[in-house]
């Protein structure tokens, strides 16, 4: 359950496009890829999900600082959506 919401959060957000931004959205894209290593490697299920958990707050607390900045929102949207593209 836990890994389908985390997915639903990346496939349901974009990124918005200045230097801080995309140095935001490459981190928390990288975050969640590092997470395809650890899963072939974690001992056990809870140290993946420490992982994710440590993605999905960095992600959040992204989206909150940005909640009153619609402009900066989604550009930060537009960028994270690219990273994960890639």
């Amino acid at each position: 359950m836990k890994l389908a919401l985390f997915f639903l959060i990346i496939l349901s957000f974009s990124c918005r496009k200045n230097p801080e931004s995309d140095s935001t959205a490459q981190k928390i894209c990288d975050c969640y890829e590092n997470i395809h290593s650890i899963k072939e490697t974690a001992d056990n299920e809870e140290e993946l999900q420490r992982e994710i958990d440590k993605c999905n707050l960095l992600f959040q607390s992204e989206l909150e600082r940005l909640k009153n900045k619609t402009e900066e929102k989604q550009l930060f949207m537009k960028a994270y959506r690219n990273c994960q593209e890639k």
